[in-house]
This record gives structure tokens, sequence and C-alpha cells, in this order.
């Protein structure tokens, strides 16, 4: 055995997924505060003292990515790399690339790119890997980049398959897409400090519900046992009467932790409790996850995971809703194929709001998606809403559909659209009047949620008759 082999570790994947794909996973699994070198398949260093070499430079604190120039193979000559100048009147990406072999960089300075930037075509960038992921950590870097002064790489320009020889042209484009995108300001913190604490991960629940105490007890009830890690749960109902004021007291009552108000000048008063609940100065939560009466979780969900991955990868929200299985729209009637969906993490995969219909390519729902708070601020606070059908609709017009989501393999939760609550975009399977199912509640019945556990839904709507129980939390 190598006496070093248990600092090696090697990935063997099952399809090919080229260099960006392979660094960003490598290098999201390193600590922040380590030190990443990166080497090409076909290359190779020219001596062992050369990562000794490299350590040295981090020993000044003020050196957060150091490069050197290389040795071409088989001609022996200088390589591209030089120092870089910073100019005023151009930056980074308009200027000629001199970053080249050998990059290193600490790996926390990477894990601040965004992943959207890294992605062409629905996938990793498959070709000019370096200028995408350089681009954005020298604009971060500034005032913190060194030029090593030894050649410390030798580039192999005799491979027959180097990018530059089989994709000159795809090169081109990728290159005028990193252009264009907006540059990175630099950073105020060592790149070593770790971006994200624990309290960045933490996710408030709001749920909103309208005379349907059976479905929120429900709904409640699969959040409760089929989730974890989530902070605040608040909902905002409305009660049209006291008949269904006696069902939600049979809710507060059985969960007794959750924060419940009742408008009561409605619906004049529903912006108010919503901006009340999403930013209470007593929560210290980042993220929020909406969700409304007619939903049932239907497997497991850690929300601790989903706002890691939303810190991990810059994604805009986190849809607990799609999943490979949704390839139809219910209140669309019609088919809704995924788009291409890339992964990121385990059982985790990301695509673009503009390659999807009318599920995939609809940002801003209330029904199970976890957000940044600070992203949807401006919208909530200006918006004109008074339930949430307006709220999810006019908000939906202000969807920037250039930007990223994220999903599990699987969908995890099921709207019942059962009966009808606002005519506000509705669409509503009518098996019970909300009185039907009111008395029903207040007689003891209970909707099944086991019944739909890890159902194989098509839709994130399902037309599905529950089934009834005498059941308590």
């Amino acid at each position: 055995e190598h006496p070093h082999g248990n600092k090696v570790q090697l990935i063997r994947n099952k399809s090919r997924k080229k260099a960006m794909s392979n660094l960003w996973h490598a290098i999201h699994s390193c600590r922040d505060e380590e030190i990443v070198v990166t080497v090409d398949g076909d290359d190779w260093l020219p001596h062992n003292k050369v990562l000794s070499i490299v350590a040295s430079y981090y020993n000044d604190p003020n050196v957060w990515l150091a490069y050197s120039n290389s040795i071409t193979h088989p001609e022996g000559k200088p390589g591209i790399s030089r120092p870089i100048n910073f100019s005023k009147d151009k930056g980074v990406r308009q200027q000629p690339f001199v970053t080249s072999h050998l990059r290193s960089f600490y790996a926390g300075l990477f894990k601040r790119i965004r992943l959207q930037d890294l992605v062409f075509n629905g996938g990793f960038v498959s070709t000019t890997h370096d200028i995408a992921m350089l681009s954005p950590m020298l604009e971060m870097a500034a005032g913190h980049i060194c030029f090593m002064k030894e050649k410390l790489y030798i580039y192999n320009s005799a491979n027959p398959l180097s990018d530059c020889r089989s994709h000159g042209g795809l090169q081109e484009k990728i290159r005028d897409f990193i252009k264009k995108l907006p540059p990175y300001q630099p950073l105020s913190v060592h790149p070593a400090i770790t971006l994200h604490k624990p309290e960045d991960t933490q996710v408030d629940v709001v749920t909103f519900s309208y005379n349907r105490p059976m479905q929120l007890y429900a709904y409640l009830q699969s959040l409760y046992r089929h989730t974890q890690n989530f902070n605040l749960v608040t909902v905002i109902y409305r009660a049209d009467n006291e008949e269904y004021e006696k069902g939600y007291k049979i809710v507060k009552e059985q969960f007794p932790e959750v924060k419940c108000y009742r408008q009561t000048n409605p619906p004049k008063d529903f912006k108010k409790l919503t901006l009340q609940a999403v930013y209470n100065p007593n929560s210290v939560s980042k993220f929020v996850v909406f969700a409304v009466d007619d939903i049932i979780i239907k497997d497991k969900i850690d929300f601790y995971e989903t706002a890691a991955l939303l810190n991990k990868t810059g994604a805009y929200g986190f849809y607990l809703r799609m999943g490979k299985n949704i390839n139809r729209s219910y209140m669309a009637g019609k088919a809704d194929a995924p788009p291409t969906l890339l992964e990121v993490d385990s059982n985790t995969y990301t695509w673009r709001f503009s390659t999807g219909g009318a599920e995939w390519g609809y940002p801003h729902s209330v029904d199970m998606t976890v957000y940044r708070k600070c992203d949807i601020r401006s919208y909530f606070e200006k918006g004109a809403y008074s339930n949430p059908n307006y709220l999810e609709g006019r908000w939906a017009k202000q969807a920037d559909k250039s930007k990223f989501g994220l999903c599990y393999g699987v969908s995890k939760i099921i709207n019942i659209p059962m009966n009808i609550v606002s005519s506000f975009r509705n669409k509503n399977l009518n098996f019970y009047s909300a009185k039907e199912l009111l008395t029903k509640f207040l007689e003891g019945d209970k909707i099944d949620i086991d019944a739909v556990y890890q159902m194989v839904n098509h839709s994130p709507h399902v037309n599905v008759h529950p089934k009834f129980i005498k059941d308590h939390k």
C-alpha cells in the first residue's frame, strides 16, 4: 500500500462527465480552507516539488489564487501564462487569457461561483472550463492573485483530442457566453472563511388555508411525519363563519406548536399577515417554504439539505413539487416533459426555467418551493395581492426565466384540488364541497395521508379521491 493512499480518492464515473462536471463535484467535496491544484489528464507535473512550491506561496495570507507558466511538450517552449494586469477600462473577461497552467486556488473561492455561470445548453460547459471558472475567481480575488515565477506544469500540446483541435467552434460560443456574464464583485473576506454558517440553512414554513381545516390537518400531519429540520411554522387562515372556526380549533389543539393567525379583515389583511410571517423579526431563518392546504407531503424531506443545496448552487428555488416523474401539467391540461436536467448532487437536479413548459417553466409557486427570503422580498413588499392565488398569479408575471431551479429525482408532494377556494386560476376536482368536508372533519374523519405515501405522480396536481379514516395526530 502507498504511504499516502489514505489521502487519495479515486472516483469512477458511470458515464463520461467531462472536466467541469468533475471539478464541480470534486472541489465541493473539499473544505473551504483547502488549496486546489488542477491537472488535466493528458498533462503532468515536471517534478515532485511542485506542490511544496505552490504551498509556499500560500504562506502569505494575501494570496488567494496562484498560477504559473508551463512548458509545452514536445516543443519545450514556455506556455501563455504571464502576470495579469487589471484595467479600469477592460474587465477580466475582455482581456486576453493569460492565467493558464498551473492553476491553484482556495476551494472556498471556487464554491462562490454561481452554478448557472458554469452551465451552457443544459449541461456543464463541455469545453473552455478553465475560462469559465477562472473568470469569476479572478474577479473575486482581485488584489490577492499571485503569478508564480517557476514553470510548474507540462502542457501536452501533442494530444490530437485537445479541445482546441476538436471543438474550436464550440469554444468560441462558450467564450462569448462567458464574456457576457455579469462580473463578480471582489470578496471582502478571505475565501477560506466558510461562506455559510449552520444558521444560514434554516427554513421557515408559511402555509395558507381557507375554509379547509380537514386538508390543513392532513398537510400538517404530513409535514411533521415526513419532514425534518424546519424552523417556525405559521398558518394564515380564513374562516368564513364559526363552524369553520370550530374545525380550525381542532387543528390548533392537535398542533399547538404551529402559530395560527386568522384573517379578521379579509382580504385586506392577507398581505400584512403574510409579510409578518415571512419576515418575522423573531426568526433567524434565511429561507422560507410556502404551502397551501391541499398539499400532502408524500415522501421524506430534510429542509436543512434543501437550503444547503441552494447555498451550494446559487439556484433560485428548490421545487419539491417537481421531479423526473413530472411529465404532465394537470392545471394546463397538457403534457409537460422535463427539460434537460443536470445532476449537481446526489439525486438533485437543476434546469433553466426558460427551457421548461407549464410546470417546469414556472419559477414562482406557493406549492412547497424553498426560496431565499432576500430574493423574494421586493415583490412581497411592493406587490398587490389579497389571497394566495393572486399572490402566485401576479408574482408569476415577474419571473426571471434565465434563472435555475433545483428538484429531487422524484417529487416530494402532491396537490389534491378537491374543492374551490378562489375563482382566480383555479382548476379543481370538486369531489366535495368545503361544507361537506367540514362536516366530516367535525365528525372525526381525517384524510389518510399514508394512502399516498411515495405515490409516483406525473403532475403536481393529482386527480385522486381521498381515503378517510378516524385518526389522531
